[in-house]
């Protein structure tokens, strides 16, 4: 069984793929370097050249709170065709489960440092139909 991890350099994606292979799974690490996910044609190439049973997409482009309030539509954009691209991709070759790690910013934005688990959440609510 082949395993990929889009994403294996990133926060999450690291700790799945050192995971999996601590176990000495058949695991493929995928990121920009090895494959550039918002190419369609290249990111289908890969996933149907190593024929996975499981794909764990922790992938996305990031940069941090001023960089996504700077480029919002960027980061969206492309982070949606990085997802596309591997879900579609996946599909087509079959492959047997799909594990998609999204996230989001769940700290408030003027928290006391170091933060702490019971600090998440507790921003103040946006109403988004105003």
């Amino acid at each position: 069984m082949t395993v990929i991890v889009a994403g294996h350099t990133g926060l999450v994606g690291s700790a799945i793929y050192e995971l999996l292979t601590s176990r000495n799974e058949n695991v493929v690490g995928i990121n920009s370097k090895v494959v550039d996910l918002l190419d369609r044609k290249a990111t289908f190439e890969f996933i149907n050249d190593h024929k996975p049973s499981i794909v764990i997409d922790a992938a996305a482009i990031v940069g941090g709170i001023g960089a996504n309030n700077s480029f919002p539509v960027d980061f969206l954009s492309k982070n949606l065709q990085i997802q596309n691209n591997l879900m579609d991709s996946s599909h087509e070759a079959n492959v047997e489960r799909f594990v998609f790690l999204g996230s989001s910013c769940i700290y408030p934005r003027a928290c006391p440092q170091p933060i702490k688990e019971e600090y998440l959440l507790t921003g103040p609510r946006v109403n988004i139909t105003d």
